[in-house]
């Protein structure tokens, strides 16, 4: 009797349609993956910057204890709220108002870490300005030479004034006074139009290629950003609760705080 041989039955193969739908959800997993990562990502970045800024309140309060209360107060370093003296530069890190130029290492406090913050530490051409530096943050303390409202071109709004001591209230009180943020630049038109250009403020001068903008940018806004008070906590400000609070004078450029 002729045995006849039998085949297993094929499995069923995939249809195109089944093939691209199956690839459709990879990508849509994968893209949300990286967009979680990113976010964790920024959110580090915005942790380690909270820690420079409590450590720059720590210097501060140094710094005053051995000055009366005062804030450190040298003459103005030009019309942006993050232009200060050499000397303001070195209290905010470690207390000290010395008119030596800090190396890169120590000045890295002074600047938010983020990877998409534009102005970062370890450009030279921020401290090669005759005695003067720019930071990364804003200062609030006053200016000896100016007033508690005014900084050259520059004159801060919305009620807020320039900060000379840590037991002076500025606003209701100590744990509510500004005294430094993360640096919040916008250009363009003015802020009561409604359309702020966050990616594209100013860059003269600087040493860079970029436009001067936030380490914390959710697209084309900022997220937020740190900010210091008087009696040294330090805490997370949301965007919508930012204002455009110092106007520089300067080809539209305000800072948000």
């Amino acid at each position: 009797m002729k045995r006849v041989r039998t085949f297993p039955d094929k499995a069923p193969a995939f249809t195109l349609i089944e093939l691209l739908v199956v690839i459709a959800i990879i990508a849509i997993l994968a893209a949300l993956l990286l967009q979680a990562l990113a976010i964790a990502k920024q959110k580090s970045y915005s942790i380690s910057c909270m820690s420079n800024v409590r450590q720059i309140g720590l210097a501060v309060h140094m710094y005053a204890s051995d000055n009366r209360d005062f804030v450190p107060m040298h003459p103005t370093g030009g019309n942006w709220v993050w232009d200060v003296r050499t000397e303001t530069a070195n209290a905010l890190i470690n207390g000290d108002s010395s008119r030596t130029t800090p190396d890169t290492q120590k000045r890295r406090i002074l600047y938010c870490p983020g990877s998409i913050a534009s102005v970062k530490w370890n450009n030279n051409a921020l401290w090669d300005r005759g005695g003067n530096a720019i930071i990364g943050y804003g200062w609030l303390g006053q200016r000896s030479d100016q007033s508690d409202r005014v900084n050259g071109t520059a004159r801060l709004t919305g009620g807020k004034r320039f900060v000379t001591k840590t037991t002076a209230v500025v606003t209701n009180t100590v744990s509510e006074t500004e005294l430094l943020m993360d640096a919040t630049p916008s250009g363009g038109p003015a802020p009561s139009t409604g359309k702020n250009d966050f990616l594209h403020a100013p860059n003269t001068s600087m040493g860079m290629k970029e436009y001067s903008h936030s380490g914390h940018l959710q697209g084309k806004i900022p997220s937020g950003g740190n900010i210091l008070f008087l009696d040294g906590h330090a805490s997370w400000r949301r965007f919508r609760d930012l204002g455009p609070w110092y106007d520089t004078g300067d080809r539209g450029v305000f800072f948000w705080f």
